[in-house]
């Protein structure tokens, strides 16, 4: 009888950490991610679903914001640490970037529905530079970076809802980039281009933050982004990186 115990206290725990996964790869995907829309989507209990959750947040993989549950910075770290490769390909173009135009430059990668700062070179001439905090999320709809990836996301439209979102996102599909003014930090805009894999979906975005003075010089900006950006997608073609199956997991 010991033997059948413990072999029904295994099953059972890996049925636990089954839900547990479902659930986590379900948060960011969810119209309404609360415990009992989850529960209703996964076909089981809602007590069941927010054990999960709840077990889940003391790891800060999750947290409750205002609309359900949403990712946690636990998760933006390990995806941090699984894209290193990724990330450390792509530190010479940023320091290139940012050299070239004395401002910062940023790489930030789709995690779920969020572009998250994976890497930045901030320019060293500068007494006031521009610091935008590596493993910051925001929704893929906000700033330019966020829309550079929205933009060639393979499920964009259920990401971009909205109506003028979507026609900003055929925009920036045709001219190759995307702009922000003030959307994250005040008197700072953002210029982006996506780097894409293969198949023409985003396996991050570059971006350009510049202050005031260099709006007027967006068209050359922009020009400068794309070029980067595609000197980066050539780069990651040819090699290992182009598709990581890490990074579509967490694409998806």
């Amino acid at each position: 009888f010991g033997h059948i115990f413990y072999a029904c206290r295994m099953a059972e725990s890996s049925k636990t950490v089954n839900l547990a996964l479902a659930v986590l790869r379900r948060v960011p995907d969810a119209p309404t991610p609360t415990a009992t829309a989850l529960a209703l989507d996964l076909g089981t209990s809602r007590q069941a679903v927010l054990r999960c959750l709840r077990s889940l947040e003391q790891f800060d993989m999750v947290h409750q914001d205002g609309s359900g549950w949403v990712l946690g910075r636990g998760v933006l770290e390990l995806a941090h640490r699984a894209t290193g490769d990724l990330v450390n390909a792509l530190r010479p173009t940023l320091v290139d970037l940012a050299a070239t135009w004395n401002e910062t430059a940023l790489v930030a990668l789709p995690v779920g529905d969020q572009a998250v700062a994976a890497d930045q070179v901030m320019a060293l001439g500068r007494m006031v530079r521009i610091d935008y905090a590596v493993g910051s999320a925001y929704d893929l709809t906000v700033g330019a970076h966020g829309r550079a990836i929205l933009a060639f996301h393979p499920v964009r439209d259920t990401l971009a809802a909205a109506d003028p979102v979507r026609a900003e996102i055929r925009s920036i599909r045709k001219q190759g980039y995307a702009v922000s003014h003030d959307e994250i930090g005040s008197g700072v805009t953002g210029v982006a281009a996506p780097i894409l894999d293969a198949d023409i979906n985003s396996l991050a975005s570059i971006l350009l933050l510049a202050p005031p003075p260099l709006v007027s010089r967006i068209a050359e900006l922009a020009n400068a982004i794309m070029a980067t950006a595609s000197q980066a997608t050539r780069q990651l073609a040819t090699s290992q990186l182009a598709n990581p199956p890490h990074l579509d997991r967490l694409r998806r």
